[in-house]
């Protein structure tokens, strides 16, 4: 049987091949279901709550300035005037609750490396966080309310200067639409889009990372500098000191000539990517750390055994190495499967062995985790 995409009758390869990166998508009553996922109650929540990464857009009507408070936020606190709106965002839903992680399987035919997070908006009516662009892929799925969106595919990256939050200084849209709820809008990377709340509404970011070119340079520079292979030095070449304040271009060619060799190393380029790809959005909370014998005895007593809510693995396809929150292991089919199972599972949810036995690979990658505050009991 042909895979669908959600509700409706396009098969998952036809977008994939049709609209994943290229252009945007409606689908009607794409996600049935979607009004029960949360209440604009318990998005306040959640928006109160440490654990949630959350911000506040607050924009005085007429959209000519716009500010950003961070979470948490209590409601009741805040001061407003009668002629601002307000945008609550909070990030990471999927990480805390079981119908978020649960939608979060929903898009599992993107690979898991780029999956980023669910994020609510909750908007006032006639609220939004001002037109801007997004450098990955998201579906916005409406749960309740009306929002219309404006999106532009080619747009003016200029941001508006001596703003809180970076909006496009010029926006003009060529596609519109209505979403009301159980409504899912793919929207490309790179296209700028500008969600309206028709009324009071909430709506729900499936977001998939991208990188610009910069940001691949910045850690893959990072990565170097941290390892063996952290580069040579590059000596200018002293011809003349008649000119000591010029850079040459012969300089610069050097540059770019190390660059390139230092890309060049395939081996490295899949060590870094690996790890970037596996690395937690947050610093993982290192609690008590046991030693190796009350760690695995606990274990092999059936103790639960929970996992960070940040923790991500991928592989590399050469089933080389096996890159765990951030860390390279040598990979085994073990230790791929053992772990594969554990992280595709619920963070709330513990595991415990059940009789299965570890073996030394997988039990010093579970133990180096543990010490890193990946994998730990709860008191």
């Amino acid at each position: 049987m042909k895979q669908s995409l959600l509700s409706s009758d396009l098969g998952i390869d036809d977008f994939i091949k049709g609209y994943w990166n290229r252009e945007s998508l409606l689908l009607k009553s794409g996600l049935s279901g979607a009004s029960a996922l949360a209440s604009f109650e318990e998005i306040l929540d959640f928006g109160g709550e440490a654990q949630f990464e959350s911000r506040m857009v607050i924009e005085k009507l007429g959209g000519k300035d716009y500010k950003c408070l961070p979470g948490p936020i209590e409601l009741s606190e805040l001061d407003m005037d009668d002629d601002e709106r307000w945008t609550l965002l909070a990030h990471g839903l999927n990480l805390y609750n079981p119908d978020f992680f649960e939608l979060a399987q929903k898009f599992n035919f993107i690979p898991n490396w780029m999956f980023d997070d669910i994020m609510a908006s909750y908007s006032k009516e006639g609220a939004s966080v001002g037109a801007h662009i997004d450098h990955y892929g998201v579906f916005i799925i409406q749960g309740l309310g009306k929002r219309k969106w404006l999106l532009e595919n080619n747009p003016n990256p200029a941001y508006i200067p001596n703003l809180e939050i970076k909006l496009l200084a010029e926006f003009h849209p060529d596609q519109e639409y209505i979403l009301e709820s159980g409504d899912v809008l793919y929207i490309p990377p790179g296209v700028a889009h500008h969600g309206i709340s028709l009324t009071d509404s909430l709506s729900y970011s499936v977001a998939f990372r991208s990188y610009s070119d910069f940001d691949y340079l910045a850690s893959f520079g990072d990565f170097g500098a941290d390892t063996s292979k952290g580069g040579v030095a590059i000596h200018p070449v002293v011809e003349s000191s008649s000119e000591t304040d010029v850079i040459t271009d012969q300089y610069i060619l050097k540059i770019q000539d190390s660059f390139k060799k230092a890309i060049s190393d395939k081996e490295q380029l899949s060590i870094w990517l690996g790890q970037m790809m596996s690395a937690p959005r947050m610093a993982f909370e290192k609690g008590e750390k046991l030693c190796s014998e009350q760690f695995f005895g606990l274990l092999t007593q059936g103790a639960e055994l929970f996992h960070s809510e940040h923790l991500r693995m991928n592989v590399d396809e050469s089933r080389v190495h096996l890159f765990i929150g951030g860390k390279r292991f040598d990979y085994s089919q073990q230790a791929y499967l053992f772990f594969q199972k554990i992280v595709g599972a619920a963070p709330f949810e513990s595991f415990t062995l059940n009789d299965q036995k570890l073996g030394e690979d997988v039990k010093k990658i579970l133990y180096s985790l543990h010490c890193e505050g990946v994998f730990f009991y709860e008191d």
